[in-house]
């Protein structure tokens, strides 16, 4: 089915502090169809070779799974259509995870049945499902997680404060519960709720470990850090202070803490006046306090709870902080290329402004070589039609009442139309903080890997299928070009 091209190396440089470069590592032609409403997920295998498996929703074709895999050991790129679940649309894909043998397995998944449905693609042309039937007894879903080579399912029983961890393992659903029923939870009312009434499909998102993450999930008031053995989750649905979650799976222990959101600076009607959410990074947390007229960044220490430093801004100051390449965010999803979304800030003034009407705004922060990215931005979710885009990170499967879809338990993956918004706004602005001393830099312009990925193919309208990994010391970007038809593997150095 296909022929392999070998292509020079070709080196392209761009001016950024140091010099930063993209390699085409591979290309290959392909006569691939145009699929309706696809969601691209990216997976690296055992023996570290990309896997990318486009699917699409239209449940009435028969190949409608692109499999395509790239062996850096090689450089090549093979192809191959196969058959999905037809019973399953895109939106029921929850996860994956990659196998002890090799093979990558997909999970359907929707909410209310009590099946799993999963698509193992085993070698390069062969895939099979099964359906492993798994009751939920009075329980909701919060999240599903696809970390570490493991999907996870992350639950809370109804009207309580128990969470459920389940981890997928041959065909059975390992159950770790975590009790958490002494501990206060509270609402943006600050009245006392059970945990369950904290999470829903519109406040929660997972954060991506290997990937800048954007508004869309950073902005969300619950967040969950997968690690290795912790999963953390922070709840900001109060405005008073940042509570914190502990999940340890081996242990099967859960502890909480919290930290205090600076909000003391802020004259009275807090609730009413004042946006809040916050950002763990390593043993700080990042906090952000705002109302229209003041905001302040705070950076403390979760262990003695003590603040290494803190910022404030006013709108009638310039502000230090600096617009990366692409400050809106294409939201829901839409064009990269074109989405219609809100300008650029161009001072202090506007960027309040903008804070304060979007419908989810928050903090983040990531480690860059030696510094600290701090980033500040929001989001205002979509309200009409678009065509496609990257979605960095994994959030909640879920349908909205607009009609928004958002996958959850995904790496970060390229969402193609699926009848949601173009309209939609988003924006980010940025610090940068020495590591040592968590003062500002005046130095440098910052892009990230998608803002790079958005420079580089900027002149190309007719791309398609783009995924996006981190692959240790650099990123690798895959990409279809379908009015050359062609399919390239790009690396972008860190």
């Amino acid at each position: 089915m296909l022929k392999q091209i070998f292509l020079p190396l070709l080196i392209i440089c761009i001016n950024f502090d140091t010099s930063i470069s993209q390699e085409l590592v591979a290309s290959a032609p392909m006569q691939i169809k145009e699929y309706e409403s696809t969601i691209t997920i990216p997976a690296l295998d055992m023996e570290k070779s990309l896997h990318i498996l486009a699917i699409s929703s239209n449940i009435l074709t028969d190949n409608n799974l692109l499999h395509l895999k790239y062996d850096p050991n090689l450089g090549k790129i093979s192809y191959h259509e196969l058959s999905k679940p037809s019973e399953h649309t895109t939106k029921d894909v929850v996860g994956h995870m990659v196998t002890s043998e090799n093979n990558i397995e997909l999970f359907f998944h929707r909410k209310g049945k009590d099946e799993f449905t999963i698509l193992t693609v085993s070698g390069e042309q062969t895939t099979n499902s099964r359906t492993v039937h798994f009751k939920l007894k009075k329980e909701k879903v919060v999240q599903y997680i696809s970390e570490n080579n493991e999907f996870l399912m992350l639950t809370v029983q109804r009207n309580s404060s128990i969470l459920n961890l389940y981890e997928y393992n041959g065909d059975i659903f390992e159950a770790r519960k975590f009790d958490l029923t002494d501990e206060r939870f509270y609402d943006e009312d600050s009245k006392r709720v059970p945990l369950s009434e904290l999470f829903n499909n519109h406040n929660t998102a997972t954060i991506s470990p290997d990937l800048p993450n954007k508004a869309i999930t950073f902005g969300k008031k619950v967040k969950i850090f997968p690690n290795k053995d912790i999963i953390t989750i922070t709840l900001n649905n109060n405005k008073n202070a940042t509570r914190i979650i502990h999940l340890d799976k081996t242990k099967g222990v859960a502890t909480t803490d919290y930290a205090p959101l600076p909000t003391q600076k802020f004259a009275d009607n807090i609730s009413l006046s004042l946006k809040t959410n916050a950002f763990i990074l390593g043993k700080k947390i990042y906090s952000l306090v705002f109302s229209r007229n003041l905001m302040v960044v705070d950076i403390t220490d979760l262990v003695n709870k003590e603040s290494v430093n803190q910022f404030e801004f006013s709108p009638d100051d310039e502000m230090t902080f600096k617009s990366s390449l692409s400050s809106v965010l294409p939201i829901g999803p839409v064009s990269i290329a074109n989405s219609n979304t809100k300008v650029k800030t161009k001072d202090a003034k506007v960027f309040f402004r903008n804070l304060k009407a979007s419908y989810h705004t928050g903090i983040y922060a990531e480690n860059v070589e030696h510094d600290i990215v701090v980033k500040i931005g929001g989001y205002t979710p979509p309200s009409s039609r678009g065509s496609g885009v990257f979605i960095p990170g994994t959030t909640t499967a879920s349908m909205d009442n607009s009609g928004n879809v958002s996958i959850s338990s995904m790496p970060p993956m390229y969402m193609g139309s699926m009848g949601f918004s173009g309209i939609s706004g988003g924006f980010e602005k940025h610090l940068l903080l020495d590591s040592d001393t968590y003062q500002i830099l005046s130095k440098g312009f910052y892009e990230d890997i998608f803002e790079r990925v958005k420079k580089f193919n900027k002149d190309t309208k007719t791309v398609q299928f783009e995924s996006v990994v981190n692959f240790g010391d650099y990123y690798l970007y895959g990409f279809f070009d379908k009015k050359e038809k062609t399919y390239s593997i790009v690396k972008f150095e860190k």
